[in-house]
């Protein structure tokens, strides 16, 4: 885990993702770290790895409409069963004071009930955010920044002239 996410992690130290789900680890370097215990079969890739989860789609959903009716009732219901699953307490209407306050507690609690599913990259180019929070890559992250854009397929540039390739391609 990064020091960044085990940081939002421990904003709300009852969380079940992350008391049930981590451990801590001596690394190669002698250092603690944690470390995640969703996936314990890296090796064969055995484990049952899911697609789509619901909690995914009620995330999604839930972000929608936040992002059209600022703080709503179906939003605040979607996103309490995932916080009740974990053992944290259910939002309520006033626990936002800004759509804004809102939407980013929402990809804040996609961002750990998706952790380490590979959703975090798309979440945080889909909002215009830099890729790393903080550390020597940061600068080289920002958004449009050299690689942070996925390259345009081939066959789509060989079929139009006109597109150019994303910067770092």
């Amino acid at each position: 885990m990064s020091d960044n996410l085990e940081a939002s992690f421990k904003t709300e130290e009852t969380d079940k993702r992350y008391v049930e789900l981590s451990t801590s680890v001596t690394a190669a370097n002698g250092q603690r770290k944690r470390m995640t215990m969703k996936y314990m079969d890296a090796a064969n890739n055995t484990d049952l790895c899911p697609l789509l989860r619901t909690s995914e789609l009620y995330l999604t959903r839930a972000e929608a409409l936040a992002e059209l009716n600022g703080i709503n009732d179906e939003s605040l219901k979607l996103v309490s069963g995932t916080r009740l699953r974990v053992g944290l307490p259910a939002w309520t209407s006033t626990t936002f004071t800004t759509k804004g306050e809102f939407v980013n507690a929402i990809l804040e609690e996609r961002r750990k009930e998706l952790s380490f599913e590979g959703h975090r990259k798309m979440d945080l180019q889909r909002r215009g955010l830099p890729l790393r929070a903080s550390g020597a890559q940061a600068a080289l992250s920002v958004f449009g920044g050299q690689k942070t854009v996925l390259p345009l397929p081939q066959r789509e540039l060989d079929l139009n002239k006109s597109l150019v390739q994303n910067a770092g391609y």
